[in-house]
């Protein structure tokens, strides 16, 4: 005999093996969405360590003309936010707040 905590975590494992075990599949269009999604997550980290990699150069390796390193650093500071800019929804204005008409009708 296990003991009745180790029993129950032995139970706990086995329900867990098989939510694990069962598969859901998403529709083609939730799958593509999901896909495009976390390519475009992975471009974004490659870029974010693009730019804090020439940022990590510029302060490490400092040289004599660093034109060059802020030239680096700029570039890839700039592609980021222009990726960010691109990817990022447009934000919606807040609707206008619902008012009360004289008549006593929501407008």
């Amino acid at each position: 005999m296990l003991g009745p905590l180790r029993e129950g975590f032995v139970l706990a494992l086995g329900c867990l093996a098989l939510l694990a075990t069962a598969t859901t599949e998403l529709p083609p269009q939730a799958a593509s969405g999901l896909l495009e999604l976390r390519n475009a997550l992975v471009d974004a980290k490659g870029q974010v360590q693009k730019t804090t990699s020439a940022a990590r150069n510029m302060v490490d390796q400092p040289r004599q003309d660093v034109g060059p390193q802020i030239n680096a650093f700029s570039g890839a500071l700039a592609k980021l936010n222009g990726d960010a800019l691109q990817t990022s929804p447009p934000r919606s204005r807040r609707p206008a707040p619902r008012t009360t008409s004289p008549s006593g009708t929501l407008s």
